[in-house]
């Protein structure tokens, strides 16, 4: 998994590539703090170049929505892969989060 992160108009941009599983989660937790504290008022994960996603991902999804909303912050996904976006109707991910189809989406979203 790589992790790339840039503000832009006072939002946290989050791209993440490869794959979100329970090997790689561990380091997407760890990250969560350092973007939280950076303090744009929304968190927006690119999973644009996201090619696998494990249940293990889901939950630190989860946790990262469940923490953002807790500390005030928006949150939402965009630019799914079919697999990615497959796996996040399965799961009922998809209706328990907000998805935009794109970054710039997701900026104009506020």
């Amino acid at each position: 998994m790589q992790i790339a992160v840039r503000i832009e108009d006072q939002r946290t941009v989050v791209s993440v590539s490869g794959r979100l599983d329970s090997l790689s989660s561990t380091e997407f937790i760890a990250q969560f703090d350092g973007w939280l504290e950076a303090g744009p008022s929304r968190l927006i994960l690119n999973f644009a170049g996201l090619e696998y996603l494990s249940s293990a991902g889901l939950r630190s999804i989860q946790m990262l929505s469940r923490r953002c909303r807790q500390a005030g912050s928006g949150f939402c996904l965009c630019g799914l892969s079919p697999f990615v976006k497959d796996v996040l109707s399965l799961s009922g991910f998809d209706r328990a989060l907000t998805v935009y189809g794109s970054v710039a989406e997701a900026l104009a979203g506020d």
